[in-house]
C-alpha cells in the first residue's frame, strides 16, 4: 500500500471503532431501561470508554497500519486490546457507585460489540487493499542506470498494494541499454508526452550536468520529486535534512532514539518511573534484603561492576548481591546451578528481583528502563570480534530490560548464536523505537517475571 494510505486507513479504522464504541454503549444503556442515555454521570462514563480505547489502541499499536495486515494480525491484535478493555470497563464499577449495565446486558454487549469491530476492521482492511490493486493511478517514472532502476521498477510491478504504476526508467549512462525507455537526454520529450506523477532519481547515477538539467526540465512539470541513494552496508531507520550555511547535509540516524525530542521523552519517563520504583519499592525491600542477608548469607547488600555503557563508555553498575564474593565474578558469567549463587540469590536471579538497583543507575542516568542489557567489560570486548555490528548496541543506553530479554534471550549466553540473536533484537529495537514499544516492553518484562515465579516455560522467539 502506498505510504500515503496508511494514515486514511488508520483514521478511519479508528473513527469506526470510536463510532461503534459509541453505539453499542449508548444502545446499552437504552436497552437497560435508562430513557435517559446521556445523563453528565453517564457522559463522564463515555469519554472515560474513549479515553481508556486510545490509551490501548496506542500501546498495542492498533492503528499503525502497514497496509498488509492478515486476517489473523487484525484479530489477534483487537482480542488483545478488547480484554484489557473489559478490565477496565469493569474497574470502573468498582469506584463509581452508578450501576450502568446488568449482567444480562453485559453478557450480551461485548461478544456482539467484539464481533462487529472485528468484521468492521478485517472489512475495511479488504476494501482498502482491493481498492489499492485496482487503482493504481500514481504513475511513476525511474531516471538512473540498470542496477537500482530495474530493482526498483520490479518492486512496484509486484507490489500491487503500493497503488503505483511504474512507466519504466530512463538510462543515465553514456550507452545505451536494453530495457530502458530511452537516454537521458530523450526525458523533456518523455515528459510532455505523457503524464508522470512522480519521478524517482537515483541520484548517485547523474552527473553535475545532469543533475542541473533534471532540476530545470522538472521545473515545468508538476511532479512530486524523490531522491533514491545507496548507503551500502550503513543500515540507518531515519534520515534528518539540515542545512549548513548554504549545504545541505544529510544526518543519518541510527534510529529514531538519534533524535533528541525522542531521547528528551525517553529520559524524561526514565527519570519519573525510576523515581517511583526507588520510593515505592526499593526504600522497603532494600531493608528486607539487608534482614534476610543477615540470617542467611551474610555476603552484604549491593554488588557493583563495570559495564559497557552508550557510546562503549564505562559505568558502575548496581545490582543487588546474588552470588559469593569470587576473583571471577568480572570475567565469568553466572550458569545455571552456578555454586557461587547464594541461597537466597538463587530466588532473586530466578525473579530479576536483583536487578531492581538498577533503577538507581536509571536515575543517575547510566541506564535507561528499556534498552541492550550492558555487558561486563571482559565480554565486551570479546563479543565485538566474534559478532559483526556488536557495538553498535551501545548507541543508545543500556537498560533493565529489553526486546532480546523478553523473546527469551536472557542470562547464560551458550554459545556465539546466542549472542548474535540477542544483538539482532537489540538493532531491531534500536531502529524500531518508540515509546509505546518501551511501555509494551515493560508489561511484557512483568509477565515474564510473573511466569518464571509460577515456573512456567518462556519460549525464544529469534526473528527481529
Amino acid at each position: 500500500m502506498h505510504p500515503e494510505s496508511y494514515k486514511y486507513l488508520s483514521f478511519l479504522s479508528l473513527l469506526g471503532d470510536l463510532v461503534l464504541l459509541n453505539a453499542f454503549f449508548v444502545a446499552g444503556h437504552w436497552f437497560y431501561a435508562h430513557p435517559d442515555p446521556l445523563t453528565a454521570d453517564r457522559i463522564l462514563f463515555y469519554v472515560y470508554l474513549i479515553l481508556v480505547w486510545l490509551v490501548l489502541g496506542t500501546v498495542f499499536g492498533l492503528y499503525e497500519h502497514k497496509g498488509n495486515e492478515t486476517y489473523w494480525q487484525i484479530i489477534t491484535g483487537y482480542i488483545k486490546v478488547i480484554v484489557f478493555f473489559f478490565v477496565l470497563f469493569l474497574l470502573y464499577f468498582q469506584i463509581n457507585t452508578f450501576n450502568y449495565y446488568g449482567r444480562d446486558t453485559i453478557k450480551y454487549l461485548f461478544p456482539t460489540y467484539s464481533a462487529v469491530l472485528l468484521l468492521w476492521n478485517i472489512g475495511l482492511n479488504s476494501v482498502f487493499q482491493a481498492y489499492q490493486r485496482a487503482h493504481r493511478s500514481r504513475q511513476v517514472l525511474v531516471i538512473g542506470q540498470r542496477d537500482m532502476a530495474t530493482r526498483l521498477c520490479a518492486f512496484f510491478d509486484q507490489s500491487l498494494d503500493e497503488g503505483y504504476r511504474c512507466l519504466g526508467w530512463v538510462h543515465t549512462g553514456t550507452s545505451e541499454d536494453i530495457g530502458c525507455l530511452g537516454r537521458f537526454d530523450n526525458l523533456p520529450g518523455f515528459l510532455e508526452q505523457n503524464r508522470i506523477d512522480e519521478v524517482f532519481v537515483i541520484i548517485s547515477d547523474l552527473n553535475i550536468t545532469q543533475r542541473d538539467l533534471l532540476a530545470e526540465w522538472l521545473d515545468d512539470h508538476p511532479v512530486k520529486v524523490r531522491m533514491v541513494t545507496d548507503f551500502g552496508k550503513l543500515y540507518y531507520h531515519s534520515i534528518e535534512m539540515q542545512q549548513w550555511g548554504d549545504v545541505p547535509v544529510l544526518t543519518l540516524h541510527p534510529g529514531p532514539l538519534g533524535i533528541w525530542y525522542n531521547q528528551l521523552i525517553k529520559r524524561t519517563f526514565d527519570l519519573l518511573f525510576s523515581i517511583l520504583v526507588i520510593l515505592l519499592v526499593l526504600s522497603w525491600l532494600t531493608l528486607l534484603v539487608y534482614v534476610l542477608d543477615r540470617i542467611l548469607d551474610r555476603k552484604g547488600v549491593f554488588f557493583t561492576q563495570d559495564r559497557t555503557s552508550l557510546n562503549g563508555k564505562t559505568f558502575r553498575i548496581i545490582k543487588y548481591q546474588s552470588m559469593r564474593p569470587n576473583e571471577e565474578a568480572d570475567t565469568r558469567q553466572a550458569v545455571e546451578g552456578d555454586a557461587r549463587i547464594t541461597r537466597m540469590g538463587g530466588f532473586m536471579r530466578r525473579t530479576s528481583l536483583d536487578e531492581l538497583p538498577q533503577f538507581i543507575n536509571v536515575f543517575l542516568g547510566n541506564m535507561s528502563v528499556v534498552g541492550p542489557r550492558p555487558h561486563m567489560l571482559a565480554h565486551t570486548a570479546a563479543y565485538r570480534k566474534q559478532v559483526k555490528g556488536y557495538m553498535h548496541r551501545h548507541l543508545v543506553k543500556p537498560g533493565l530490560t529489553g526486546l532480546a530479554q523478553v523473546r527469551g534471550y536472557r542470562g547464560e549466553v551458550r554459545d556465539v548464536g546466542d549472542i548474535e540473536k540477542r544483538v539482532a533484537l537489540d538493532m531491531a529495537y534500536i531502529r524500531n523505537w518508540s515509546f509505546w514499544l518501551d511501555v509494551r516492553l515493560i508489561f511484557a518484562t512483568v509477565w515474564m517475571v510473573i511466569r518464571q515465579l509460577m515456573r512456567l516455560p518462556v519460549q525464544k522467539h529469534p526473528s527481529a
